[in-house]
């Protein structure tokens, strides 16, 4: 809801450390680091809008109140590309300095094999929930000189919101032609190389850039000799209180913390440039650096880099053992069903064929039998004897005998 009155410009600062940090980097290495580690000098630059220079729009004489800072960046350690050592002005190391500032840090790790961070997307979605906050923003300040914003300066327009962008010397012209104001990186590197802690009411960026104006005592900072006896010492300490070698890495670690950044990568290693370059100017003679990455420093008395060869014992052929027997095969009888199984799986024919006829065997011949001489006797017998018993007892049939047995006689009945 838009507030009713006021003179009071409200702003919202959204910042994408990476681009701004590599952008100052390529016109100036002091400028980058001055950006990292002293937000609250060019964030009063923005407030008081001596950094601010109105291009398509007025941007009034309003007093602006920035209630809401953010800055986003990549949590993972940058390396330097002639070296491949960590770059200690990479955002996990310098993240502490905006906290204290009063920023919102925002971490964006890559995503990606190309290691791009999400950082320009998740600034989109929180321009867009702030878009309908219950505060109402005035102003949107954008420090990204990346135009795939300029979608989100149209849709800001459309609310009637004010806008201001981060323009260096190769802004897209579509993305500058939709805001009301610009942070100009000529500007911004004027304002940090000029080494003010404040910066006044009103100033204009033409005054800022004169070095004999606003001009403050100088700082009793301790000397680059000082600096890098410092450095190398706490570096020995380590090395010798090691018992294998130390990466470079941990040491320029173990630095920082022991020193701070101030005395470490705000002086840029004692003006060695890098943190190897320093090692290999100052070391003493017993000390001394890999010559291959990843590079590592050690003391040749003490630490031994000779790679432990490994030794490889032949296998044991394995002891000869007598062949073994095969146990035989069991025979089993078929069950019923195997049976049942067997004969479904024969032809038809095999089962219904019809069994052989048996061919009984032939009759012996008369001839082979006993001699027929008794028959005769036995029939002349039987003759002869029938007139007796039919005499014998009247009204009894004799029974006929057999052939080749002796006759038989039935007695009579008695009468009842």
């Amino acid at each position: 809801m838009k507030r009713e009155g006021g003179d009071t410009v409200l702003s919202a600062v959204f910042v994408d450390y990476d681009n701004i940090y590599m952008s100052l980097r390529r016109k100036s290495e002091e400028a980058a680091k001055q950006f990292a580690k002293d937000a609250p000098n060019w964030l009063r630059g923005i407030e008081n809008g001596s950094l601010i220079t109105a291009t398509n729009g007025v941007l009034g004489t309003a007093k602006r109140r920035i209630v809401m800072n953010r800055c986003y960046g990549n949590p993972v350690p940058r390396r330097n590309a002639h070296d491949n050592s960590t770059d200690m002005t990479s955002f996990p190391f310098i993240r502490h300095h905006f906290l204290r500032s009063g920023f919102e840090v925002v971490d964006c790790p890559p995503l990606t094999a190309q290691l791009k961070n999400s950082s320009d997307i998740r600034m989109v979605m929180d321009l867009r929930d702030y878009l309908t906050h219950p505060t109402y923003f005035d102003e949107f300040i954008i420090l990204s000189g990346d135009a795939d914003f300029t979608p989100v300066l149209h849709r800001l327009r459309q609310h009637a919101r004010r806008t201001v962008i981060y323009a260096n010397d190769h802004t897209a012209v579509p993305y500058t032609a939709i805001c009301d104001g610009e942070v100009r990186e000529a500007d911004l590197i004027a304002l940090l190389l000029g080494g003010q802690d404040t910066v006044v009411e009103g100033a204009s960026p033409a005054t800022l850039a004169a070095p004999h104006l606003h001009q403050q005592a100088p700082r009793q900072a301790p000397s680059a000799a000082v600096i890098r006896s410092e450095i190398i010492g706490e570096v020995v300490a380590t090395i010798r209180a090691s018992a294998t070698a130390v990466p470079l890495e941990a040491l320029a670690d173990r630095a920082v913390r022991s020193l701070g950044l101030e005395k470490t990568t705000g002086t840029g290693w004692a003006g060695a440039g890098s943190f190897r370059e320093l090692l290999r100017q100052s070391l003493p003679a017993e000390i001394r650096l890999t010559d291959q990455p990843p590079y590592s420093a050690y003391d040749p008395r003490r630490h031994d880099l000779t790679p432990t060869p490994v030794v490889v014992h032949a296998a044991t052929p394995p002891a000869l053992e007598p062949p073994r027997q095969q146990p035989m095969p069991v025979q089993h009888d078929e069950t019923p069903r195997q049976e049942v199984l067997r004969q479904e799986s024969q032809p038809i024919e095999q089962l219904y064929e019809p069994a052989p006829r048996q061919v009984a065997p032939p009759l012996a011949q008369p001839s082979a039998l006993a001699p027929a001489a008794p028959v005769a006797r036995a029939q002349d017998a039987y003759r002869d004897e029938i007139p007796a018993v039919a005499k014998r007892a009247p009204g009894v049939e004799p029974a006929r005998p057999s052939m080749g047995s002796s006759v038989a006689t039935r007695a009579p009945s008695q009468p009842v």
